[in-house]
Parts: C-alpha cells; structure tokens; sequence
C-alpha cells in the first residue's frame, strides 16, 4: 500500500463531515461546560428570560446529554432512530485549478515496494559472459557496458527474483558482487537501487455544499437544540475537524423547522436543514520517475591550452588540456 504525505486524493467531504459532527458531540459530553455557552441566550436575553431563561438553557443540557445523537449518510438502509442528524452532497463543481494544475508542492518521493511495481531497469536482459564466484567479478555480454552502472544498484536473479548488491564497478564491462553466490543469472538485469519513486502532483479545487438535516420526534424545541448544536460543532471545531482534514473556507446557513413525517416515514417528527460550502481540493498524480543513481562524468577537454602532461590522469581528473586543432572552429 502506497503512502502518501502530500496527496490527500479526493476527499469523501460527507464523511468528513460526519466525522466532524460526531467528534464535536462526544467532545460535548465530555466537556458539559461548553454547553453553557452554547445555550447561554437563553439566560441573557431580558425579553424571553420569564419564559425561557436558565431553566430553558437547563432543559436543553439535560436533553443534549441524556439522547444518543446519531450522524449517518442520508441514504441509509435501516430504520431511523430520533433524534438524528444526516449529511447528503447537493452540489460539487470545479472551482479554480492551480497554476497549470501543478501542485505547489510539485512533486513528492514515496516508497513503491509495496505497489508490485517491477524495479527499475538501467541495463539488460543479458546473460553474463562469466561470473568468477571466487573474486565475485561478473562480465557482461558484449553490446553490454557499465556506462549506467553504479555502485548499490541490483544485479537481479530474474527467475529467483533475488536482488544482489553491485559493490564496484571495475571497467567499462566488469563489476563486482558477493562471491560464492549460488544464482541463475541467465536472463539477469541491473535495477536500480533505490525503490523510492519521484511522483509529480496536480490538484484543483471544487466548491461542494452539503445538506446537514437535523431531525427530532415530538417537540420541535428539540430540533432547535439540535440545530444550534450542530452549526456551534461546525465553528468551533471548523480548524481542526474541517480545515485540518481537507475542507477550507466553509460557510454556514440554516432554513426554518418543518414537518417531517412524509421524509422520514415517522409520525410527529420534525426537521430543520443546515447547509454548508466550501472548498475541498482534489489530487492526482501525473507522472513517475525514478531516482537517480549516480552521474559519470566521461571527461572535458579545455581547447586551445596546450596539451595535458603525460603525468595528468585524464580518467581520474575529470577534464584535461587539448590543443586547438582538436576540434576546429570555423
């Protein structure tokens, strides 16, 4: 299974936020206090106080803590159970890409050992010419050469599937493994080293809005609470359950409370709908690349500076002085 810490993919919004709503409830219980301030109008507000006030503000904590809330798909298969609250995609649509669809963050390195990706080959099939289990010493084909051979990379026993650890690598047809190696290496090729695999990214963002219906049995009171309950989850923990996790810039807003028995198949129900909207940002990988293994440097000849001396190793120095006629310019 292939882990990725920049890609999130795309994001099932409806279960993000059913796990944001029932995160905030257990929060609540665990936390009653809260509950002051989220029903605290009642308590101040000098108009309704004589027929509200803390006493209502208590009734709607008791009611709150002594109910199971449940949060579910609003397709579901079984019988609902009051009170409820139940989440339903009304709209997605594309909103703005990112620059050329790139990610800001490009690209990332993940481990593909676990994808059944076959190793990257730099070189073969081919069968070698020898193997010397004495010095470890494997000599390649001719048409075969160590150009892109490098130390770390696999000899890899194809029919075993048996990676072995290029430890130098001698000449331009040579190189050296383990010695005493029991392996078939007909059909062998060199894989690269490393299993991590570069992956460029790409994204754009969608603007969703989600239906969050609120629904309570016998006292539409009730599904006032619910309703306050559910948009004080929604701001309050909106950085750690939604922003954290996925879905940015929400905005909220709520209809009026209505007669449910026809939606819900229960009589003397009654429900009240919150919608909200934002952005959720969607990514898919573009393309793989693999990482790389080394660099050779085959030599520079500086023109028009004389010669090298013969006590200059060419091969070892990287670059060496060649006279002018070596490459004529016109």
């Amino acid at each position: 299974m292939i882990k990725s810490n920049k890609s999130l993919g795309l994001v099932p919004v409806d279960i993000l936020l059913i796990g944001a709503i029932n995160a905030g409830i257990a929060d609540l219980r665990k936390k009653p206090y809260l509950l002051d301030f989220l029903f605290n109008w009642f308590s101040q507000d000098d108009l309704t106080s004589k027929f509200f006030g803390d006493q209502e503000k208590q009734r709607a904590k008791d009611w709150f803590l002594q109910n199971k809330i449940d949060c579910t798909l609003a397709i579901r298969q079984d019988l609902p159970k009051f009170p409820l609250i139940s989440v339903n995609l009304t709209s997605s649509n594309e909103d703005m890409a990112t620059m050329g669809d790139v990610d800001p963050d490009i690209s990332e390195d993940i481990d593909m050992t676990e994808a059944n990706v076959t190793p990257v080959r730099v070189l073969g099939p081919f069968t070698p010419q020898t193997y010397d289990s004495t010095t470890g010493i494997v000599t390649l084909p001719d048409g075969f050469t160590t150009a892109l051979v490098f130390e770390n990379q696999l000899l890899v026993d194809s029919k075993n599937s048996i990676g072995y650890t290029i430890l130098k690598v001698l000449s331009d047809s040579t190189f050296a493994i383990d010695t005493d190696i029991n392996a078939n290496f007909q059909n062998a090729y060199v894989a690269s080293a490393d299993t991590t695999t570069s992956v460029s990214l790409e994204s754009c963002f969608f603007r969703q809005s989600y239906s969050i219906k609120c629904f309570a049995q016998n006292e539409p009171l009730h599904v006032s609470y619910l309703t306050m309950i559910v948009n004080f989850i929604l701001l309050r923990y909106k950085e750690v359950y939604l922003e954290a996790r996925g879905f940015q810039g929400t905005t909220v807003s709520q209809g009026p409370i209505y007669w449910a028995d026809q939606l819900t198949g229960v009589d003397n129900t009654f429900g009240c709908d919150c919608q909200i909207s934002g952005l959720v940002r969607a990514f898919w990988p573009k393309a793989f690349a693999g990482r790389i293994d080394g660099i050779k440097l085959h030599g520079i000849n500086v023109l028009d500076g004389g010669t090298s001396p013969d006590s200059v190793d060419f091969e070892t120095q990287g670059w060496g002085m060649a006279p002018g006629d070596i490459w004529p310019l016109e």
